[in-house]
């Protein structure tokens, strides 16, 4: 990545999902930026998705 970098190519990370996948990649340089994720599922899977992310402690719904 380093290498490709040093050329002028990109790489699209998209789908980076945790905090700790972006601390990992943002330590090859580049630039990070935001994307919104729209999905759509049933109530009850969606209820406890979100319960996840509000009493989750290693993850928070933001990169930090």
């Amino acid at each position: 990545m380093k290498q490709a970098g040093q050329l002028g190519l990109a790489f699209d990370l998209d789908g980076v999902s945790t905090t700790g996948t972006a601390r990992f990649l943002s330590g090859f340089g580049g630039e990070i930026k935001t994307r919104l994720v729209i999905q759509r599922s049933r109530m009850p899977y969606g209820v406890l998705q979100s319960l996840k992310r509000q009493y989750s402690q290693d993850e928070t719904p933001f990169f930090t």
